[in-house]
């Protein structure tokens, strides 16, 4: 599908297809392989009702040419179109001491125009945190067709309606765990996966 074909694209909400196009493309081809992961570890803070965009590491182009990451603009493009099975994470915490809950909402957009408007695509996650120990992990699998120069981004933020604080935190473990080889959890993560044997152009 063409990127002029906007109205379409934001009409389904992204994919250009219908879900029973998504479903025979997924019947033929079948098979999911990892294009490449995309990982943050840095303290990201939520803002009372503002979308922020979700940092996910440094700029970089998965290795078979499919995605490129921008770190300025927190955003992926698409660099040859087709179906792609994206896996979100983020693993939620509670910063500060105030009492009461606070409630994050993520949500997924695309824009068909470089990066001047966006559109939600999806449905948006909430999670609610009541206190400092507090922490959730939040995962999302979205697979659906994306065609050429499309950009995606996750955009997250805290609602007004909680109380205090909420941010997407690293966790570290102890010295004697990282002796034996455990990493660092990350703030978060996508990982984008390609259709094996998928003509992407």
């Amino acid at each position: 599908m063409p990127i002029s074909d906007k109205d379409s694209l934001i009409k389904s909400g992204g994919t250009g297809l219908s879900e029973a196009e998504v479903k025979d493309l997924i019947h033929n081809y079948g098979i999911w392989e990892i294009e490449d992961t995309f990982t943050s570890f840095v303290q990201q803070d939520a803002v009372e009702d503002v979308l922020t965009p979700i940092d996910f590491g440094d700029t970089k182009t998965s290795p078979n040419g499919l995605v490129f990451y921008d770190d300025t603009v927190k955003a992926f493009a698409v660099l040859k179109g087709g179906t792609f099975l994206i896996k979100t994470r983020a693993r939620t915490a509670r910063i500060g001491g105030s009492a009461g809950e606070s409630e994050l909402f993520l949500q997924s957009q695309i824009s068909v125009d470089g990066g001047f408007n966006w559109v939600n695509t999806g449905n948006s996650v909430d999670v609610k945190l009541d206190n400092t120990r507090q922490v959730e992990v939040f995962f999302d699998f979205s697979p659906a067709p994306f065609p050429t120069g499309v950009l995606i981004r996750q955009v997250f933020a805290r609602s007004s309606e909680g109380t205090d604080f909420g941010s997407l935190v690293s966790g570290v473990p102890s010295v004697p765990l990282q002796a034996l080889g455990i990493s660092t959890s990350p703030s978060s993560q996508v990982t984008v996966y390609r259709l094996r044997d998928f003509n992407y152009a």
